[in-house]
């Protein structure tokens, strides 16, 4: 059973915890590595996506060809397009094997790779930073490019504990909780804002609530519930990796 100690307790945590402190530290970039945070998606999404087409254009090249591309020219006459803010570089290419890497404006000295064909055949790319290698087709990245995800994920988890706050606020004022964001205070967003993102109560009752907050640029989410699991209709899932927030009035998050 769902205990309002549970609850008055954690609001006073929260409340007495200036935010910043309530946050995990994002991973911190080396020296060398400058953090620009983003207008639109991540720089990790964004390489990922670039190379996981990559992977795309030069298949269907080889199907059409019986070789890869050995150049960028050849797969951008075949209408392949590198994003803005994307330095994308073929560093071998074979006819049956080829390898990538993939740099980002907003993030500089840290980079993405990725390869097909069979390591014999093709040198199994490194990252910039640290070395890192991955499974074919799979577009690996430098620790650093997750730094800004990491933050905004941070920022997002903060939104939670704020609507902790809110629903504590109104069971004491209404003695139930609420999916109404005017209610809470949290609607609408003040004049000249476009939130990258926006806390929602997915269930509200007298005796517990479940909330989430999705990034769309980030393509990535966060939950929380608060009451007991038995009595809430179903315990939340983050959108995409579909991770159970396991422990009441703790926001859970998809991985980096």
């Amino acid at each position: 059973m769902f205990k309002r100690a549970f609850a008055v307790s954690l609001v006073a945590a929260l409340l007495a915890t200036p935010l910043a402190a309530q946050q995990p530290a994002a991973v911190a970039p080396s020296a060398a590595t400058q953090i620009v945070t983003p207008a639109g998606p991540s720089p990790l999404v964004t390489l990922r996506s670039t190379l996981r087409q990559l992977v795309t254009s030069q298949e269907q090249y080889f199907a059409d060809h019986a070789a890869y591309a050995a150049d960028l020219a050849t797969l951008k006459a075949a209408g392949f397009r590198a994003p803005a803010k994307v330095t994308l570089t073929l560093l071998e290419t074979k006819a049956n094997a080829w390898s990538a890497s993939a740099t980002h404006a907003d993030v500089a000295g840290a980079s993405c790779v990725d390869w097909v064909g069979r390591p014999g055949e093709v040198t199994v790319p490194k990252t910039a930073l640290d070395g890192r290698t991955g499974r074919e087709g799979e577009p690996t990245c430098d620790v650093a490019m997750a730094v800004v995800e990491n933050q905004q994920i941070s920022e997002m988890k903060g939104a939670l504990r704020n609507l902790v706050v809110a629903e504590e606020k109104h069971w004491a004022e209404h003695g139930t909780y609420t999916t109404d964001p005017s209610a809470l205070g949290l609607y609408p967003a003040p004049k000249g804002t476009r939130p990258a993102f926006f806390p929602q109560v997915i269930f509200a009752g007298s005796r517990g609530w479940s909330g989430i907050v999705v990034h769309r640029r980030l393509g990535k989410s966060c939950v929380i519930y608060v009451g007991s699991p038995d009595e809430l209709p179903f315990v939340p899932r983050t959108e995409r990796d579909r991770i159970v927030a396991s422990n009441q009035g703790e926001p859970a998050c998809e991985r980096p």
